[in-house]
């Protein structure tokens, strides 16, 4: 499941960088030499050039690129440790537990007997 999510967080941020190209101020488009002014949720004005809202808007997908692949290789890393133990499990009897009297292990109920001569017609 991290894989996947790991890939679409990739996916998503390719499509980021490959989205179009203009830089915006307000839903506005901004050409070199334009100065963004915009208002801080304090209420501070704020002054940004071209320059620097072209680069504030590249940094999301390439961060996004980043997350991405640090979410597939510890979901992989998860993963294989995951198979790898399975592969390690050896099945055989539950292990004993104190106070409880021991399984019996398949097939060995019963006295032992012999085992019967195929040349031996069977007895009456």
């Amino acid at each position: 499941m991290g894989v996947v999510l790991g890939c679409l967080v990739i996916f998503g941020a390719i499509l980021g960088l490959r989205g179009d190209e203009v830089v915006q101020c307000g839903g506005s488009e901004m050409r070199p030499g334009d100065i963004c002014v915009g208002r801080t949720s304090r209420g501070e004005a704020t002054r940004s050039t071209y320059s620097e809202m072209e680069t504030s808007t590249s940094i999301g997908p390439v961060f996004g690129i980043g997350l991405g692949s640090i979410i597939v290789v510890v979901a992989a890393v998860k993963l294989y440790g995951a198979v790898r133990d399975r592969k390690r499990a050896v099945p055989g009897p539950a292990p004993h537990v104190p106070g409880q009297p021991p399984r019996p292990v398949r097939g060995t109920w019963g006295p032992r007997r012999p085992p019967s001569d195929p040349r031996q017609p069977p007895p009456d």
